[in-house]
């Protein structure tokens, strides 16, 4: 799955760096959600309480992967294409196994 970046972040997919003005750094990991297939952000304080844990599946790239605002906006278009078909198997992988969250 392709899950661009917006442009206030240089960090790798799922992970978005907040600074205060104290300078305290903030980290919230944003995973997809095995049943919604919507995102979810978790602050990286809060990850060991997670009750089921989190799936980290590896994919290849492919054409018509998922794009950022297409999960953003759940957007029916997005369900035609091949890397949703995808996403929706990394889900149900994950799921199977028991987790809530890759």
């Amino acid at each position: 799955m392709r899950l661009c970046q917006p442009a206030y972040s240089r960090w790798p997919a799922g992970i978005v760096l907040t600074i205060s003005k104290a300078q305290r750094y903030e980290i919230t990991v944003r995973f997809v959600d095995t049943n919604t297939l919507k995102f979810r952000e978790i602050p990286d304080s809060e990850l060991t309480t997670l009750e089921r844990g989190f799936a980290i599946l590896s994919h290849t790239w492919t054409e018509e992967e998922v794009l950022y605002q297409e999960m953003l906006q759940q957007t029916p278009q997005m369900q035609h294409k091949r890397g949703y078909v995808k996403l929706k198997g990394a889900c149900m992988a994950a799921k199977n196994l028991g987790y809530h969250m890759i």
